[in-house]
């Protein structure tokens, strides 16, 4: 018999294959750059979500939809959302602080640009962030 915790039920196994097909789908929708649409189906699969790296990788696709259609406040609030979820990648931690800076945010983007070089210290890109919006703030 196999153990309680490697069991998965019928019900549990529909589950998660309705949670992929509704990413399947924004994803379709992300590449047809049909990003209202990709942003509703990307909801839906986050709302379903219970594995932290797939949250984590549907809130980096959520960030770049919002991006996208240029809502930064909502993009820059997704890649803070995948970067907190532990997601290891640049373009989270640089999206979150591009769409800060976007925003006029400077101080706040000062700081999720030093977050990325902390993270990313090979990344020149972080210190060109930084540097940009010192000067924004002092114009």
């Amino acid at each position: 018999m196999a153990p309680a915790f490697a069991q998965v039920t019928g019900a549990e196994s529909d589950e998660v294959e309705k949670q992929s097909r509704v990413s399947k789908q924004a994803d379709e929708f992300f590449v047809a750059k049909e990003y209202s649409e990709a942003i509703r189906r990307y909801k839906k699969a986050y709302g379903k979500s219970k594995v932290r790296t797939e949250k984590a990788e549907i809130a980096l696709k959520l960030a770049d939809c919002y991006r996208h259609t240029y809502d930064y406040r909502n993009a820059a609030s997704q890649y803070k959302r995948a970067v907190k979820l532990k997601i290891n990648r640049e373009e989270a931690y640089l999206g979150h602080a591009d769409m800060l800076k976007a925003q006029g945010e400077y101080a706040d983007a000062i700081e999720a640009y030093e977050e990325f070089a902390k993270a990313f210290p090979k990344d020149a890109r972080a210190a060109i962030g930084i540097a940009s919006s010192k000067d924004a703030i002092e114009w």
